[in-house]
């Protein structure tokens, strides 16, 4: 009895296996572009991107956005947000996937939602199996399961293409994490100076390499056209350069860096960039649109308490380059401890309070500008929210990225 139940229980698995696997592939022949974006920063602007460029190329494109809040784009231009009645799992993408097929998209573009080697894989090669996959950056983070190096992150995002993927990153990327790839796979490297990126085109601060790479990869897709057969026709008739289409009209992710004017001062939200390398672009970015130094501003660091390898991160960067800030406020779950451990005077404490309070607080501080960093969600969300919910009162503020390469 109890081997005919085991047999049964098995060839009921294997069959919802089989069903599962042929919907899938029911999806690809409906959808016969897919495009991955993965890496460490900048995956929703660059999904977002490209989701643009393709739908002005007229090819009906759904996106997905998995960061700070999930978003399913759909091919009229507008979006909704993805409700989830438990944790994200990486089996949402074959639910949106679905949606992408119902919706009549010939592309779909998705951010890629896995953190460990072992999701990651399954995500994009059992799941999306992707045409073409993005690899936005290489930075150090979750390095508690992606990898105890900047070359095992690297290798990740590379290993996780299908062999038939065409991968776009930038050169800098594809030189010191690619040599182990497949030889069978083709890599498009990216300069960002090769293409004509104005920041006045946009509606908020983009990165020249996030446009670069989001242009490199429509470039692809459209010169592979003739090579997708989906029993649909290519829509070609209004194809056209995407390095000419404008911008203007893009709408930002929710955690992109912004900036208004409070109290006589500038306080920046540059919450959503959680690592050390990635907040030294945006503070770079912010010197230079303000004009005041690093040493001259408040810093405000919020840290998650189910993050601790990131607030040990911040820990280890500060005793070793000193706080670059004229006072640094900690805020989260492990800011008493981390305070602890600096051991410096510069260093304070800001606690649970209405974020009128906090923002008042703040704005007390002998400063030109207050930078909030660290990780968006509860604190920084709040703030931004805040911050965004009276232009009136607060004015926000534009901030120019140069076409200066960035760390």
């Amino acid at each position: 009895m109890f081997i005919l139940l085991t047999a049964s229980c098995l060839v009921a698995i294997l069959t919802y296996l089989i069903y599962e696997q042929r919907q899938l592939k029911k999806c690809y022949r409906a959808i016969p572009i897919r495009v991955c974006v993965t890496g460490t920063r900048g995956k929703s602007s660059i999904t977002r991107m490209i989701t643009w460029l393709l739908q002005r190329e007229g090819l009906p494109t759904c996106g997905k956005i998995t960061g700070t809040n999930a978003r399913f784009l759909r091919p009229d231009g507008t979006e909704e947000p993805i409700v989830r009645k438990r944790p994200a799992s990486i089996l949402e993408q074959k639910r949106m996937l679905r949606r992408a097929a119902q919706e009549g998209a010939y592309a779909y573009v998705s951010e890629v939602m896995s953190v460990t080697p072992e999701y990651q894989n399954t995500e994009t090669k059992r799941i999306l199996s992707p045409t073409h996959l993005v690899i936005a950056n290489v930075r150090a983070d979750h390095l508690s399961v992606t990898g105890a190096s900047l070359e095992e992150i690297g290798s990740v995002f590379f290993r996780s293409a299908p062999t038939h993927t065409l991968i776009v990153t930038t050169r800098d990327v594809a030189t010191r994490y690619g040599a182990n790839r497949p030889s069978s796979q083709r890599v498009i490297s990216v300069e960002a100076e090769h293409f004509p990126f104005d920041p006045l085109d946009f509606s908020y601060p983009e990165f020249p390499e996030n446009y670069a790479l989001a242009v490199s990869c429509v470039e692809e897709v459209l010169k592979s056209l003739s090579e997708f057969d989906s029993g649909r026709p290519v829509p070609k008739e209004n194809l056209t350069d995407p390095r000419t289409i404008s911008m203007k009209g893009l709408r930002s992710d929710f955690g992109v860096l912004r900036a208004w004017k409070a109290y006589g001062k500038v306080f920046v939200s540059g919450f959503a960039a959680n690592d050390p390398e990635s907040t030294e672009s945006i503070l770079q970015a912010c010197e230079r649109a303000f004009g005041w130094p690093r040493n001259e501003a408040i810093g405000w660091c919020h840290l998650r308490i189910d993050k601790g390898e990131r607030s040990l991160q911040w820990l280890e960067e500060w005793q070793q380059k000193g706080i670059p800030f004229r006072k640094l406020y900690l805020s989260g779950g492990h800011a008493v401890a981390v305070k602890r451990r600096l051991r410096n005077p510069k260093v304070s404490l800001l606690r649970e309070a209405p974020m009128e309070h906090i923002v008042k607080i703040l704005s007390e501080e002998t400063s030109p500008a207050v930078f909030g960093f660290g990780n968006i969600k509860g604190f920084g969300a709040r703030f931004v929210e805040y911050l965004s919910s009276d232009p009136a009162r607060f004015p926000p503020c534009s901030i120019q990225v140069t076409k200066e390469r960035l760390p």
